[in-house]
């Protein structure tokens, strides 16, 4: 009887087993498939190479004139013509320089070892403003270089203007350096971004000032470290050599 039983048991599992599988197959049919990914594709980029186009300006004459260096550049001993005091402007060096920013209205080379603002640097400028050095404010004309001597703060000290010649024209030459905090001098740069430059403390700097015919003056501050300054007469050799139109 019992054999009975199990066999009867054995019957209706193999019955079950059979309707599982049926609907088994109808969910299958609702199963998602399986997934496949696809490999990323990779596609290198071709190399863009830019060439900078030289600078161009209109002189003062109307005619075209050429620049011969960019901005953050080294260049060697040789002879450049900058552009971007609104007159051309030539120089010549004997060894190894750079230039630092460049733009409408200001030109910047350094010595290579030159670590900020006034550290063996030369800055040329064509003056858009001039500071009231008490106030901070760019409230005098553009060649107004009296004004600003009138105004500089007991901690600036000033060596006596010393008349001279630079690049065929009328200029003055003095000292400055500044104990506390910085002082404005003068900004030049029509663009978004002018140049101000300041005299900062730790510094000693010599403004050249020439006086043109036509238009603001040209001011060349020479910049050195206090501890260093005879590395004035570097950059008093190159502006010795600076032929200007």
């Amino acid at each position: 009887m019992r054999a009975i039983q199990v066999l009867f048991v054995v019957a209706a599992l193999t019955l079950a087993a059979c309707g599982g599988g049926s609907t088994g197959a109808e969910s299958g049919a609702a199963t998602d498939p399986t997934p496949t990914t696809q490999a990323p594709v990779t596609t290198e980029a071709v190399p863009t190479t830019t060439t900078e186009a030289p600078t161009t300006t209109e002189s003062e004459n109307g005619e075209s004139a050429f620049s011969d260096l960019g901005e953050f550049s080294s260049f060697g001993a040789g002879t450049y013509t900058m552009v971007h005091l609104g007159i051309p402007v030539t120089f010549t060096v004997d060894e190894l320089w750079s230039t630092q920013p460049v733009a409408s209205g200001f030109f910047v080379i350094t010595a290579p070892d030159s670590f900020g603002p006034g550290d063996h640097d030369i800055v040329f400028l064509r003056p858009s403003a001039v500071f009231d050095a008490d106030t901070g404010e760019p409230s005098l004309a553009a060649d107004d270089l009296d004004g600003w001597l009138a105004t500089v703060p007991d901690t600036v000290s000033v060596s006596e203007p010393t008349p001279s010649t630079v690049g065929g024209f009328d200029a003055v030459t003095f000292e400055v350096t500044n104990d506390v905090g910085s002082v404005p001098l003068l900004v030049a740069g029509t663009g978004p971004d002018p140049l101000i430059k300041q005299i900062i403390p730790e510094r000693l700097f010599e403004v050249v000032w020439l006086d043109l015919p036509n238009g603001p003056p040209i001011a060349i501050v020479l910049g050195t470290t206090q501890d260093d300054p005879g590395w004035l007469d570097i950059a008093r050799d190159v502006v010795a050599t600076l032929e200007i139109g």
